[in-house]
């Protein structure tokens, strides 16, 4: 057993193992099966800009040159692609969101980010489009399964990844020391995502979990060009002439299961996009869970009584933008001494600690 525990091998977890790797510091991460992981259910969209006001992430110039090129690295070394730099194609739904695209190219913030409105129906006849549509970028989108597996394939080949469960009753934590199944060890970083909600060490951290699903679909007859699509729902042509599409965002989720109205919703999101009668052929229904911080901002750092432990998570549903620079930032606090962004520090809801009783 390594001196560091990585605890979770989705998205966060690897990105963490690797900023480990790069950094010639031992580690074991240890996860369940990669096919059971909520992140290879995510959509892996690098997005600059979202949401009905067209808003710019926080540092997102800072998070998306940092993932777009930890990505491209990790292709090379992990001999894999699974990135891809593509725009979004995005339908303006009404005359308001014509206005917010108008105003927010006039706003120097998001210079470079934007382009122009394109005409009603210019872009795609298949689409029903009835007030134009506009490009964003820089954009990238990360084939997580092929991401994880990838991953996966690595660590296991360098002896540094364990499959399997964490087990919390085998891990034995005070002040001055932490032994797991009985051996000494530094410090055990917990990347699990919602699964936090198990972990009698970090559980205290305010999480508002929102449950995702998305859906593969064979649609005879259409074909689009490369790009990401965000109409009602986002649909992504893929590879193999399938298409994916998403997603839902329901806070009353917190199971992974796929739901009968998750599935409707996607397929009436479908309905609503194209103006021919296209009949839909279902392949494939997914769901994951988001775990959202209460902040929106990561969680970083170590636990306020244990110097020992540490976690990596809450980005909801930006795990593949966020994840890059999060996993560096803290693997430089861990080994370096680096101080941490007060943002990102978990330690910000420390008094939440304090108030539970401040024990496991």
């Amino acid at each position: 057993m390594s001196r560091t525990i990585i605890v979770g091998n989705g998205v966060a977890g690897s990105l963490l193992a690797w900023a480990f790797y790069q950094k010639g510091e031992p580690f074991t991460l240890i996860g369940k099966p990669v096919e059971t992981s909520s992140s290879a259910v995510a959509a892996g969209v690098l997005n600059p800009v979202t949401g009905k006001r067209l808003a710019k992430g926080w540092m997102i110039e800072t998070f998306l040159s940092t993932a777009m090129q930890r990505y491209r690295e990790l292709e090379e070394a992990w001999e894999e692609t699974f990135f891809y730099q593509l725009p979004i194609q995005r339908f303006c739904l009404s005359s308001k969101e014509v206005e917010t695209h108008r105003k927010r190219r006039e706003d120097p913030e998001y210079r470079g980010f934007l382009g122009p409105l394109r005409a009603p129906g210019s872009l795609v006849p298949e689409f029903r489009d009835d007030y134009g549509s506009f490009p964003i970028e820089p954009v990238g989108y990360v084939e997580l399964p092929k991401f994880l597996e990838a991953a996966s394939r690595f660590f296991s080949k360098h002896d540094s990844r364990e499959e399997g469960v964490f087990q919390y009753e085998d891990l034995y934590v005070s002040k001055k020391e932490i032994r797991y199944r009985g051996e000494n060890i530094q410090r055990v970083i917990f990347c699990e995502g919602h699964e936090v909600n198990r972990n009698p060490f970090f559980a205290w951290l305010p999480f508002r979990p929102v449950r995702g699903e998305i859906i593969t679909l064979r649609i005879p007859g259409l074909t689009l060009p490369k790009a990401i699509y965000h109409h009602r729902k986002w649909i992504l042509p893929l590879p193999d002439g399938s298409f994916r599409v998403g997603s839902t965002y329901d806070r009353g989720g917190l199971t992974a299961i796929p739901t009968l109205a998750g599935k409707e919703a996607l397929l009436q999101g479908v309905e609503g996009m194209f103006h021919p009668d296209f009949a839909p052929e279902l392949l494939q229904h997914r769901a994951g869970v988001r775990p959202c911080s209460k902040d929106t901002r990561p969680y970083l750092g170590q636990h306020p009584q244990y110097p020992g432990l540490f976690v990596l998570n809450g980005m909801s549903s930006k795990g593949a933008v966020y994840g890059p620079w999060a996993a560096d930032h803290l693997a430089d606090h861990i080994i370096a001494k680096q101080p941490l962004e007060p943002a990102f520090d978990a330690l910000r809801f420390g008094r939440l600690y304090r108030d539970s009783g401040g024990g496991v």
